[in-house]
C-alpha cells in the first residue's frame, strides 16, 4: 500500500486510518505516524477528513459542533468553527488556536489532531499527535484548560462519565507541562524562566504565566520556575536576596539614597534591553522615550526610579495610603463629626470627602474593567 494513499479521498489507507483515531486504536495510528513522514499526505489527509473527525458518534463532537451535522458545511470553514467552538469552551478571543481560518497550515497539522484528541477526550492519541509538534508546555497547558472548562459545563447527568474523564485528562496534561518545566529548568533556570513570559507565536502570542492564571493551573503555578520568576517581577530589579521587610524599611526611610546594593543595574542589560524596545514592533513611542530618557540620566537617580517603581513598593504605598485614609477617616468620625449646623465641614472632612470618592472612583473604573472584560469573553 502506497503511502500517498493516505492523502487520496476515499482511498484505503485514508479510511483506515480515520476508522483508527475515531476507534481510538492507539497502535494503529501510532505505526501509520511511525511509517508517513511526509507532512503533505497527513494535509491532504485533514483537507478531506477533519470535518468527519469532529463528526464522530460517542464523544463530545457531536455537542461541541452541532453545526456539523449540516451537510453543506464546507471544509474551508471548519477551522473557523474549530475556533469559534475553542473560544466560546475557553471563554477568550485570546485563545483562539488557529491564526489562518481559511486553510489547514502545514505546521498546524499535528496541532489540529492534537486538539481534536483533547476535544474528544482521546488521552493517549493526544499524547501521541503532542509528541509529534513543539511548544510542548503550552501544548500541554492549553489541552489542561480546555479539559478543565469542558469539565466544568459538562454538569448534567449525561455528562457525569465524560465530566470525571475529562477532570482527569486536565490533571494529566498539567503534569505534563509541570515535568517537562522541572526538565527544562534543572537544565538551564534561566531559559526557563524567561521561557514561562516569552509569547508564543503559535498560539496567538499567549504567554505560558497568562494561560496559567486565566485558568488557575494552580500546580503548574506552584512550580519552583513560575514562584522564582514571579518573586523577581514582585521585586523588580531589587535583588532577590533582599527580604521583604528590608525594602519596606528602606522604602519608608529612604535609605535607598544611602544604601545602593540592594539594587541591580546592570549596564549592558540595560542598553540590550533599550535595543530590544525599540525594534519591537509592538511598542509604543511612550515606552520607547521612557527607556531612552532612563539612558541619559544619571545612576542614583535610575536607581531611585527602579527601587520605587518596583511592584513591591508600589504596592506598600498603596496599603499606606489606604490605612491612613482609614486613619484619619476614623479621627474625624470620632473628634469632629457635627451636624451642618453646628459648624461648618472643617478642611480635615473635605480631605476625607475627596480621598474616599477618589477611592470610590478607582473601585469603580476596576470595576467597569472587570465588566468589560467579562463581555469579551462571552
Amino acid at each position: 500500500m502506497s503511502q500517498k494513499e493516505l492523502g487520496k479521498k476515499g482511498s484505503t489507507l485514508s479510511k483506515l486510518f480515520t476508522n483508527a483515531l475515531k476507534d481510538d486504536r492507539i497502535e494503529m495510528v501510532r505505526q501509520v505516524l511511525e511509517y508517513i513522514l511526509d507532512k503533505n499526505l497527513y494535509k491532504n489527509f485533514l483537507d478531506n477528513s477533519l470535518e468527519g473527525l469532529y463528526q464522530t458518534d460517542g464523544c463530545l463532537g457531536k455537542y461541541i459542533f452541532p453545526e456539523l451535522k449540516d451537510k453543506t458545511i464546507t471544509q474551508k470553514k471548519i477551522v473557523e468553527t474549530i475556533n469559534v467552538a475553542v473560544i466560546k469552551i475557553l471563554g477568550s478571543e485570546e485563545m483562539k488556536p488557529f491564526e489562518k481560518e481559511d486553510e489547514i497550515g502545514i505546521n498546524d497539522i499535528f496541532k489540529h489532531l492534537f486538539i481534536w484528541a483533547v476535544l474528544m477526550n482521546r488521552r493517549d492519541l493526544a499524547m501521541l499527535f503532542w509528541k509529534k509538534d513543539v511548544d510542548y508546555i503550552c501544548s500541554a497547558l492549553f489541552a489542561s484548560s480546555l479539559a478543565k472548562r469542558l469539565a466544568e459545563n459538562a454538569s448534567a447527568e449525561a455528562f457525569m462519565d465524560e465530566q470525571t474523564a475529562l477532570w482527569e485528562s486536565s490533571r494529566h496534561y498539567e503534569d505534563l507541562a509541570y515535568s517537562v518545566m522541572t526538565e527544562l529548568y534543572l537544565n538551564d533556570r534561566k531559559h526557563a524562566r524567561q521561557l514561562l513570559v516569552t509569547e508564543v507565536k503559535r498560539y496567538n502570542s499567549i504567554t505560558i504565566f497568562e494561560l496559567t492564571d486565566k485558568f488557575s493551573l494552580m500546580k503548574f503555578m506552584g512550580h519552583a520556575a513560575c514562584q522564582t520568576k514571579l518573586n523577581k517581577i514582585w521585586k523588580g530589579r531589587i535583588k532577590g536576596d533582599t527580604s521583604n521587610l528590608k525594602a519596606i524599611v528602606f522604602a519608608v526611610t529612604f535609605l535607598p539614597i544611602l544604601k545602593w546594593d540592594i539594587l541591580k543595574l546592570d549596564k549592558n542589560r540595560e542598553r540590550a534591553k533599550n535595543k530590544i524596545t525599540q525594534s519591537d514592533k509592538w511598542a509604543t513611542k511612550d515606552q520607547q522615550n521612557k527607556s531612552t530618557c532612563l539612558q541619559s540620566v544619571p545612576n542614583w537617580m535610575r536607581k531611585l526610579y527602579y527601587f520605587y517603581n518596583a511592584p513591591l513598593i508600589k504596592f506598600l504605598f498603596s496599603v499606606l495610603t489606604y490605612v491612613t485614609m482609614l486613619v484619619v477617616f476614623s479621627m474625624f468620625v470620632l473628634t469632629d463629626l457635627h451636624a451642618m449646623e453646628e459648624k461648618f465641614p472643617s478642611i480635615y472632612e473635605y480631605i476625607v470627602y475627596a480621598w474616599a470618592a477618589s477611592s470610590l472612583i478607582e473601585e469603580m473604573r476596576q470595576l467597569a474593567k472587570f465588566d468589560a472584560d467579562m463581555q469579551n469573553l462571552m
